[in-house]
């Protein structure tokens, strides 16, 4: 077996409206201070009526391809983690696929919400470490916006639009693939749900009227399943990967809640500034906050040659994933 891949391009994009806290405060009874305090989110991006999840996906990627000195066709697949396709079928990276010219490859969307990147990630390994594909297009995007409904204030606080990508190659000097950890506990399905739109009800008017196309969430069993889930699937993904936790120099964790990624850090004993938070400007962007995140990372400049950073993904299904990279 060969290396499980180098991310050799980062690339993000995220739509141009913003919406603050303060612009909340005219459409639901919430307030800056209370958003804030609870989940440390200022303000969000919010894609437009005609901008789908597929273009926020193409144009992530394209700068991926772009930062990793290659051109579409070179790209020999692409998966899409994502909840919030253009449409049930077919699937966002095909159309993604589409816009970039490609023909022949495969194409595929991997729906495990906010581990959907970190998942679609151990994928595109897999096919890296086995010699079948040498550049691989991994991106993770979500309009989280045209799920949740706006009059609820307990949920449309916490998500904004956005995508990020990788370029996982068979070749690199950096940022190369080491292990990762990875699960899931089906009896937490009902956590974080949009109940209508599937075969279990199909989308009727009926559904329509009774709000059940929208995204709804047990806020307290989620932020209960995500304080325990962050530190287990770091170790999991050093057990499992036969390394030392007492390597690990940083998270870029899923951007859910600020106390969620406080709780991490003094778990696993790092400080705060080796944690990347983000959450404050873009708010959850669920499957695009960890390439989000590990983007505006390695650009920072902060860390050094063959320190070991986890991307820490978790959420609905219940799901989580921890992948490790030697940066």
């Amino acid at each position: 077996m060969g290396t499980k891949g180098f991310i050799t391009g980062t690339g993000m994009y995220l739509p141009e409206k913003i919406v603050t806290n303060f612009d909340l405060e005219k459409i639901v009874d919430t307030s800056d201070e209370w958003i804030t305090q609870r989940t440390g989110i200022k303000e969000r991006r919010i894609s437009r009526d005609d901008e789908p999840t597929s273009e926020l996906a193409y144009k992530a990627g394209m700068k991926a391809i772009e930062d990793a000195g290659l051109t579409p066709d070179e790209i020999d697949m692409i998966i899409v983690g994502t909840f919030t396709p253009d449409m049930l079928f077919p699937s966002c990276a095909c159309i993604v696929a589409k816009k970039m010219g490609l023909e022949g490859i495969p194409a595929l969307d991997l729906e495990a919400a906010c581990s959907g990147f970190v998942y679609s990630l151990t994928i595109a390994s897999q096919f890296i470490e086995n010699g079948v594909f040498e550049n691989i297009l991994v991106i993770g995007a979500d309009e989280t916006s045209k799920t949740v409904d706006w009059s609820d204030r307990t949920v449309c606080v916490l998500f904004g639009d956005g995508a990020g990508a990788f370029v996982l190659s068979s070749k690199g000097t950096k940022n190369e693939i080491k292990g990762f950890g990875m699960g899931s506990r089906g009896s937490g399905h009902d956590c974080i749900v949009i109940p209508a739109g599937g075969s279990r009800i199909p989308a009727t008017q009926k559904a329509i009227d009774e709000k059940l196309h929208f995204l709804t969430m047990k806020g307290k069993d989620v932020y209960r399943f995500a304080i325990n889930i962050v530190s287990h699937t770091i170790k999991q993904a050093f057990n499992e990967s036969n390394m030392e936790v007492s390597d690990l120099k940083y998270i870029i964790p899923h951007q859910a809640n600020i106390r969620i990624i406080k709780s991490a850090a003094k778990k696993m004993g790092l400080n705060e500034d080796n944690i990347t938070i983000n959450l404050d400007k873009y708010g959850n962007t669920v499957a695009a906050t960890i390439p989000i995140g590990f983007h505006e990372f390695i650009n920072d400049g902060k860390s050094n040659s063959g320190e070991i950073a986890a991307l820490v993904g978790f959420g609905g299904g219940l799901s989580w994933c921890t992948i490790l990279v030697e940066l």
